[in-house]
């Protein structure tokens, strides 16, 4: 946990309460059933930087753990969604001129696949995440809210501050930068 937040840890000894022990049960269910896409969204926002994902899951869980123990905030139906778009927007505010990273040893397709499917898999998730990378700060937002953490396009206007039609417009916008930088890279390979 970051510095600080060891009053969000559950205490241990004779103070634990049944109610807080329910509460601890609880995160550890929801933690192992959702790190794992957590963390493939948060790498993505991340532009494939593993470290960065780990970074902007564990604030999401931490966050997520305040907001068991928070008697007065509204009941979350959905961990999965709820960390999926906590996780990106911490990825998000992380660092956002970050540069693309290695993508090697991420998220390995599976082992039965024909090697030649791996390589052009691989290849794809690499050219995409770098087209990504270089997108504007506000298209990048834009296409990682709506399409990596799940936001409505409503939502991701709020998010943004700006209307509907606006993150239409970026979305769109990114989406043909992205074609065409792949189909550039596509060309030259």
């Amino acid at each position: 946990m970051s510095a600080g937040s060891d009053d969000c840890l559950p205490p241990s000894g004779p103070e634990e309460t049944p109610e807080l022990a329910r509460a601890w049960k609880e995160f550890e269910d929801v933690y192992h059933t959702h790190v794992g896409e957590v963390l493939r969204a948060a790498t993505l926002a991340s532009l494939g930087s593993r470290s960065d994902g780990w970074d902007a899951t564990h604030q999401a869980f931490e966050q997520a753990w305040r907001r068991m123990l928070s008697p007065d905030g509204p009941p979350v139906h959905n961990w999965g969604a709820w960390l999926r778009r906590s996780a990106v927007r911490f990825a998000l505010r992380s660092r956002p001129t970050r540069e693309v990273v290695s993508l090697e040893d991420t998220d390995r397709p599976a082992s039965d696949a024909p090697l030649d499917d791996q390589v052009i898999a691989k290849e794809s998730w690499r050219q995409v995440v770098t087209a990504l990378g270089q997108l504007s700060a506000r298209r990048r937002e834009a296409v990682v809210l709506r399409f990596i953490a799940g936001y409505s396009t409503a939502e991701t206007a709020q998010i943004m501050g700006v209307d509907g039609g606006t993150v239409r417009s970026l979305v769109e916008q990114a989406r043909a930068f992205i074609l065409n930088r792949t189909r550039q890279e596509g060309d030259d390979g």
